[in-house]
């Protein structure tokens, strides 16, 4: 019986996909809108596909990827494909953090980060968008510290952001303010 299914969203060439972990490849050509690896399998194997080569500015997906032939030809293992979206870590250096507590936020608290006494560097976990805006605040600050975030905010122009710099060192003077 063969293993195959619907393809949507397939707008470039390049995806190449395996059944059973390389027992056959397959490459299927940009606008395709089904597949059928073109070697049967015997009823009652049990079947894995999954893709091995991403089509180039698409990220695709396999659903029904996996099960066992029953008596007739598979044919809901569908591949869905949508546009790459590149995403970036925003992150960078920290000075001085001597105490624990400090919380950093990006985005407003679309993200939180805990950071401990003595860390050095710190990166959000989840990435953003190319164009996405950015700004990383001090939204709790650590034990008997203040700290300032400092390159703070900005727009996401096709790299992970390295340069946030978190100023945690005694660097405040009687008046309240800090001096560069």
């Amino acid at each position: 019986f063969t293993i195959g299914g619907a393809v949507s969203g397939l707008t470039a060439a390049g995806l190449k996909l395996s059944l059973n972990t390389g027992a056959q490849l397959l490459d299927v050509p940009a606008n395709a809108t089904g597949y059928v690896f073109a070697n049967p399998i015997s009823d009652g194997s049990a079947y894995n596909v999954g893709i091995v080569t991403q089509p180039a500015g698409l990220t695709c997906s396999v659903s029904n990827h996996s099960g066992t032939v029953a008596g007739a030809n598979v044919t809901n293992v569908d591949i869905s494909c949508v546009p790459f979206v590149a995403s970036y870590t925003v992150g960078g250096s920290i000075i001085g953090l001597s105490a624990n507590g400090l919380q950093l936020s990006l985005n407003a608290g679309a993200q939180t980060i805990s950071v401990t006494s003595g860390v050095t560097a710190f990166t959000f976990p989840t990435g953003l968008a190319n164009g996405a805006a950015y700004a990383v605040t001090v939204q709790t600050q650590p034990s008997g510290l203040v700290c300032f975030a400092q390159n703070a905010g900005g727009t996401i122009a096709g790299a992970n952001v390295t340069n946030v710099v978190i100023d945690c060192s005694d660097r405040i003077f009687a008046d309240g303010f800090e001096t560069p």
